[in-house]
């Protein structure tokens, strides 16, 4: 952490062109100056409360006070633009051990974490799911929601498995874990899965609500017209697809994804406008968080 880390700098160079180019190319970058100000700065604000409940769930499993959970939560928060956020996960083990907690323990909270909330979501996206059927007129948006959510779901699983050794054998060489480590990390995340605290699914589902909340406002504030179910739905179907593929943050899949289900109905522009609103406030906002949250960890990060 002493030293610059150019492969960092260079990746959100390219996410920038990346973006941009999506902007240009659907002509985004004409509704720019439609942005409601206040309504952008409120989808900020319940992104940001979204990460702090989050936070202090992860820190409820490993017993972090509230406090030190949102200090050490939002400075991982610096390794998010990684495959699966993993670098994130990484840099909770570190600052667990910082906090008087094994590194096992933190990195397993943080996938245990991950893994009750993407459930819960996919509890509600199954409702969102059923209303829709009611409603035959949309009944292929249903199917769409229906197919599309449980298939990226599915393709994040088989990714994240896939590579799941690789990211053990990587944390090992970079940590020097010992072997029965390893061991106890497996029975601590199955500890965590298993039997989470009551207060924890409640942060988690929190945590949800206010992104989805935060969502809803980024759109709201160029004036797309989105229902509550409909914007549920692409909201999950989003965040699956920014979960489920090996591309940080789904940089370019969260675009094309949501311009081909809302496009039609709102204008591609419109749409590409406001997924640009969303990225700023689901990446940027959060990355220049982190950044300050973690000068104040300077110490303990420099571990690394």
């Amino acid at each position: 952490m002493k030293q610059i880390n150019w492969g960092t700098v260079l990746f959100a160079v390219a996410l920038m062109a990346v973006i941009y180019g999506l902007l240009k190319v659907f002509n985004g970058e004409q509704h720019m100056d439609e942005i409601n100000i206040a309504v952008g700065v409120a989808s900020a604000l319940l992104y940001i409360l979204s990460i702090a409940f989050w936070n202090v769930a992860w820190g409820r499993f490993i017993r972090l006070d509230t406090p030190a959970s949102i200090q050490a939560g939002f400075a991982a928060q610096l390794g998010g633009l990684t495959p699966f956020s993993l670098g994130a996960d990484f840099l909770r083990g570190v600052l667990a051990k910082g906090n008087g907690r094994k590194f096992v323990d933190g990195f397993a909270a943080s996938f245990a974490s991950k893994f009750h909330k993407i459930w819960i979501a996919l509890a509600f996206s199954s409702l969102g799911v059923g209303a829709l059927l009611l409603n035959h007129s949309q009944l292929e948006g249903s199917i769409l929601f229906g197919i599309g959510i449980p298939i990226l779901m599915l393709v994040g699983l088989y990714f994240l498995t896939r590579n799941y050794a690789s990211i053990l054998i990587s944390t090992i060489s970079m940590r020097k874990i010992r072997r029965e480590d390893i061991r106890d990390f497996s029975k601590k995340l199955r500890w965590f899965i298993d039997s989470p605290d009551k207060s924890i699914l409640a942060l988690l589902f929190l945590s949800l609500a206010f992104e989805f909340l935060s969502f809803y406002l980024a759109f709201y504030a160029l004036s797309i017209p989105l229902d509550l179910v409909t914007a549920y739905l692409v909201f999950i179907l989003l965040f699956f697809a920014s979960k489920a593929l090996f591309v940080p943050q789904g940089i370019g899949i969260t675009e094309l994804v949501g311009i081909f289900v809302l496009g039609g109905s709102a204008g591609i522009s419109l749409v590409a406008a406001g997924l640009l609103l969303w990225n700023v406030v689901r990446i940027w906002i959060p990355t220049i968080v982190a950044g300050i949250f973690a000068f104040s960890e300077g110490k303990k990060l420099a571990e690394l």
